[in-house]
């Protein structure tokens, strides 16, 4: 009888301390979990460097989004890492991060990376010995390429593009697999698939949207309208301006 008694409260003290752990094991879960949605998901940035005033528009673009739930990374801001790695290292290396913790991959399309992505699809490879400032954009081809081609892109990457600069269309049709904005005329849908699977309300889309616009503002004017040009509607003949 005592034997029993010893084996019962053996097996209820066990089955206690499986329950215990299990508990432990979900709130630990439900604790990095929660955190990772107080960081946000987690995005990378892709881009041409076509020229200095699209790289700030890009930074400026980089850091609005930084204000919202969205871990952002770019190669700006990590230019001394990627020199060490070498640029298809790194741009491998944060894709792969990137698509691990559920996160999205952003395109960001200008002229020089429609013409660098239709070099890519017409010939395969770079032409041989290229060397510039679209050699980062190259290297982020060859790790994005295969995703697109082999059908895995749609739902972890998204392409924009900024208005004035270059249409949706423009971009090749192999690209266009994937949702591709506007912006900032397309700011909402941007974040919204940006943010999936947690997007937040349409009344908080549109309020983070106006955020990112406002933030984004000053980068688009100077881009189009560098400082000594004429503001718009404004002639360039020697009556200009003459309210005569």
């Amino acid at each position: 009888m005592d034997k029993y008694i010893h084996k019962h409260w053996a097996l209820l003290w066990l089955a206690c301390l499986l329950f215990a752990a299990a508990l432990s094991l979900i709130l630990l879960l439900k604790k990095d979990h929660a955190k990772a949605a107080a960081r946000g998901r987690a995005a990378l940035l892709l881009y041409s460097a076509d020229d200095s005033g699209f790289e700030r528009l890009v930074g400026a673009l980089a850091s609005a989004l930084c204000q919202l739930p969205l871990r952002v990374a770019v190669d700006l801001w990590s230019r001394r890492e990627m020199s060490a790695q070498g640029p298809v290292a790194w741009f491998h290396a944060q894709r792969r991060q990137t698509l691990q913790e559920g996160g999205v991959v952003v395109l960001l399309f200008s002229p020089g990376a429609v013409a660098l992505c239709s070099e890519w699809l017409q010939e395969g490879v770079s032409a041989p010995g290229a060397h510039g400032p679209h050699d980062a954009f190259r290297a982020s081809l060859s790790c994005v390429l295969p995703d697109f081609l082999q059908g895995r892109a749609p739902g972890r990457y998204v392409g924009a593009c900024f208005d004035r600069l270059l249409h949706p269309d423009s971009v090749p049709a192999l690209f266009r697999t994937v949702p591709v904005f506007s912006l900032p005329s397309q700011l909402p849908d941007f974040l919204g698939a940006l943010q999936q699977p947690r997007a937040p309300r349409p009344g908080r889309l549109q309020e983070r949207a106006e955020q990112v616009s406002r933030a984004l503002q000053p980068a688009l004017d100077s881009y189009f309208h560098p400082p000594g040009t004429p503001a718009p509607g404004r002639g360039l003949g020697p009556g200009a301006g003459d309210g005569t």
